[in-house]
């Protein structure tokens, strides 16, 4: 299946809020955000609420609430507001694989594991992916690589928990190299970067954008095989080379 990445641009003015279950004013989710969120200097705020469906590593789907603020994103129980399954620091985030011929999304965490979801429909899809792309722009200053494949599914596009196991530490630089191929370009050349960010950086992450173009469609991109860690990365012989990141396959 054809996978394409598509160039897309944050949005410098407000971030939307679709808080559509009205979690800002519950008071488990207060406290569930003061207790395990990221409230310094800032508190956390939340831009997206909203109920989906989490695919796990077995395939089953399981009923969930999404929940994106300004630094982080949460999948919540639908019952347990006062607790998390899990938090995501935006800045963890790498890209989202997306398909065009479902409603299926993956939030790619090349330093963690990844997170496969099913929206209810198209228009709710387009809801999170905008509002998680907007959040992460104005945290990072970068932009958030979307990758569009044409499977129904995006299980082959998804690491689980149990096959980030098998990374090393190269094995998960190098994905997050490939997944944010030359789109880690600082729209605010005055940041201070952090040792996280210096961990990832490439030799582009520090240039301006001055020649980039908005919508650039890049070559196809992934293709996965599941084996062993052994077989995670190989370059096809297509005239590309390592310094070039526009031209590759990936290989999970």
């Amino acid at each position: 299946a054809e996978c394409c990445v598509y160039y897309v641009s944050f949005v410098t003015m407000s971030t939307h809020v679709h808080d559509y279950l009205k979690l800002s004013n519950n008071k488990h989710v207060s406290k569930m955000l003061q207790k395990v969120g990221d409230n310094y200097p800032q508190r956390e705020t939340i831009h997206l609420s909203i109920k989906l469906y989490k695919i796990n590593r077995k395939c089953k789907i399981q009923q969930r609430l999404l929940l994106i603020t300004n630094k982080a994103l949460y999948n919540m129980k639908p019952r347990k507001l006062s607790t998390c399954q899990r938090r995501i620091m935006l800045d963890a985030v790498a890209s989202i694989t997306m398909s065009t011929k479902s409603n299926e999304f993956t939030v790619n965490i090349p330093n963690e594991y990844d997170y496969r979801y099913q929206a209810f429909d198209a228009s709710q899809q387009n809801d999170i992916i905008t509002v998680l792309r907007e959040c992460y722009g104005q945290l990072t200053g970068l932009k958030l690589n979307i990758h569009k494949i044409t499977d129904s599914s995006t299980e082959r596009h998804t690491v689980t928990k149990t096959e980030a196991k098998l990374f090393s530490e190269a094995d998960k630089y190098r994905r997050r190299q490939k997944l944010t191929a030359t789109m880690d370009l600082m729209w605010n050349n005055l940041r201070r970067y952090t040792m996280e960010h210096k961990k990832y950086a490439r030799d582009e992450y520090f240039t301006d954008c001055e020649n980039d173009v908005d919508n650039e469609m890049l070559p196809p991109l992934i293709t996965s095989n599941y084996n062993d860690a052994s077989m995670l990365w190989s370059w096809h012989d297509n005239g590309a080379s390592v310094d070039d990141p526009t031209t590759f396959s990936l290989i999970l």
